[in-house]
């Protein structure tokens, strides 16, 4: 209902990348919706233009609107820090998103961000993450992403024909090291390379 809420352009743009995928892989599902940010958020708090209640509940409401419109969860990274030091709110966003991972929309996978300063993984710019600091973000949570995938799927149909299968399990960029997958229930797989060709190992 706010004038820069942007989930109808990112909901436009979501659509467009999965038809795009469909049509290389017809099997495609979405999986989720990955959801970094925080730091605009806390100087609105801090600034007196949002309430910390306010930034929780459109934080749920968009979890919820994105588990309806697309059945699917938000996979949540919890908020960085600038390297000249938090702004007083940036905590209590911090708090609100690590509290949303109670919500069965929400699942947190990455907590780690508020850390990047001290060990040297921003930008210049003081806000952006270095690619050290993507890289662990992104291997750490892709993997907690992964691993909620499989829960979720060990209660599913192992049909193909149905419409809740999802028993391809897609993993990029390829791993340094085997993956080890654990399912409730049988599934299948295919190993491709970087290019996307299937390799028979």
């Amino acid at each position: 209902s706010q004038s820069d809420n942007l989930y109808v352009r990112a909901d436009r743009k979501a659509r467009r990348a999965l038809r795009a995928a469909e049509d290389e892989l017809p099997s495609v599902r979405a999986a989720g919706w990955l959801w970094i940010q925080g730091g605009t958020d806390a100087r609105r708090i801090d600034d007196g233009r949002l309430t910390v209640g306010q930034y929780e509940d459109a934080l749920h409401a968009l979890a919820r609107r994105i588990q309806q419109d697309w059945g699917v969860p938000m996979y949540l990274w919890v908020m960085g820090t600038d390297s000249r030091g938090d702004v007083p709110a940036a905590a209590e966003v911090r708090r609100v998103q690590n509290d949303a991972d109670a919500l069965p929309e929400v699942v947190v996978v990455y907590r780690d961000a508020a850390t990047f300063p001290e060990l040297g993984w921003m930008e210049p710019d003081n806000i952006h993450w270095s690619q050290p600091g993507l890289n662990d973000a992104g291997t750490d949570g892709g993997q907690a992403v992964a691993m909620d995938r499989l829960d979720r799927l060990g209660a599913g149909s192992t049909d193909p024909t149905t419409p809740d299968y999802a028993g391809d399990v897609v993993i990029f960029p390829n791993p340094s090291e085997a993956p080890r997958l654990n399912a409730g229930c049988p599934f299948r797989y295919t190993v491709t390379d970087t290019l996307g060709r299937e390799v028979d190992e």
